[in-house]
């Protein structure tokens, strides 16, 4: 794989007791964390000045604090719920229902609106590819939106740099599909995004969940490219994963790990199994660390988390009893006549 310019200004993200609260209504808040969220959705979709009926705070982020350094990959792990999302917008700078507080710096800078556009690069987990064009004209027409001062022959270079460096070199000239186009493949789709968000040659880079609907092979590839370009570039890079694989962990350099919207864990990657020793819950050998913590942290299935389940239903009527046997027995019914022999015809009648 082709190197990749190296950034010359190591950048790092600094987070800082980051909150976010919504108001929701309060049967919402009464179903737990996922109510709220729908609650949330709903209510973002109308005037700010209507109100679904009595509300009350809800918190979806606590007091999150963590960092990305300059040429690691952070990613955030958590259960459904824990927060993940809710994450990623409020440092994506999505506007939405609640209110974000704490502090989120680039190279100590508050990352204002500006900065964001100006440094930052976003890869979402949709695929927004034009189906019918190939990667080398994606690559082509996002240099020329965004680095319209080259020459044309130093885009060209640029153009063939980005697909060697992410390996669609002899992918080139294929289509990038879709669901109903034949063309790249997921994987391959997933580094032209990539590739993508490299021609603004940005100083952090934010992925929403990069390994989701890619087989494991084709996930541990990815993890492995978004390691070896943050390496080269030394540029941080924060994703999200859902369900990492013990082949996805290993692209990790450190973790951040969320349950109810607070930290459990944060920290180096190779260290989360000697953490997990001090809490008195050892990593069982050949276990994936990922999947270890996070049934450990999934309160939707924990003993802590059955004192706030309603109880369970009362027990169901017993079946009524069967209908008592009559005193005399019903008499037999006779039996059938016997049937009568066909009648055969003649075919031939004799003439008179």
């Amino acid at each position: 794989m082709d190197r990749l310019r190296t950034n010359r200004t190591p950048y790092e993200l600094t987070l800082l007791d980051c909150s976010y609260d919504i108001r929701v209504s309060e049967a919402a808040a009464a179903g737990g964390r996922h109510g709220a969220r729908r609650a949330a959705s709903l209510q973002s979709c109308l005037p700010s000045t209507l109100c679904l009926g009595s509300t009350r705070p809800k918190q979806l982020l606590r007091d999150v604090s963590a960092c990305v350094r300059a040429g690691h990959v952070l990613a955030v792990l958590g259960p459904s719920g824990a927060g993940k999302t809710t994450l990623l917008s409020m440092l994506t700078l999505e506007r939405g229902p609640g209110t974000a507080r704490g502090s989120v710096t680039l190279n100590g800078q508050p990352l204002t609106p500006d900065r964001f556009t100006r440094y930052c690069a976003v890869v979402g987990n949709a695929e927004d590819h034009w189906p019918f064009l190939t990667a080398r004209d994606h690559l082509r027409y996002a240099i020329d939106l965004h680095r319209p001062s080259l020459s044309r022959q130093s885009r060209r270079a640029k153009v063939a740099q980005l697909l060697e460096a992410t390996g669609l070199s002899a992918c080139r000239h294929t289509r990038a599909g879709s669901a109903f186009v034949p063309g790249l493949s997921s994987g391959q789709r997933r580094r032209l995004s990539l590739a993508i968000a490299l021609t603004k040659q940005p100083s952090m880079i934010f992925l929403d969940e990069p390994t989701s609907g890619l087989d494991s092979a084709a996930a541990a590839k990815i993890m492995h490219f978004l390691k070896v370009t943050a390496k080269q570039t030394n540029i941080p890079i924060l994703c999200t994963i859902h369900q990492p694989s013990a082949s996805v962990y290993e692209g990790f350099d450190d973790v951040l790990v969320l349950a109810a919207g607070r930290v459990a864990y944060f920290g180096a990657a190779a260290q989360m199994g000697r953490y997990l020793e001090t809490l008195g819950t050892p990593l069982p050998p050949n276990a994936n660390p990922a999947e270890f913590i996070l049934d450990l942290v999934n309160a939707d299935f924990t003993d802590a988390a059955s004192a706030h389940l309603p109880p369970p239903p009362p027990p169901r009527r017993p079946p009524l009893p069967p209908p008592p046997t009559p005193p005399h027995p019903t008499p037999p019914r006779p039996p059938l006549p016997p049937r009568l022999p066909p009648l055969h015809l003649s075919r031939h009648v004799a003439a008179p």
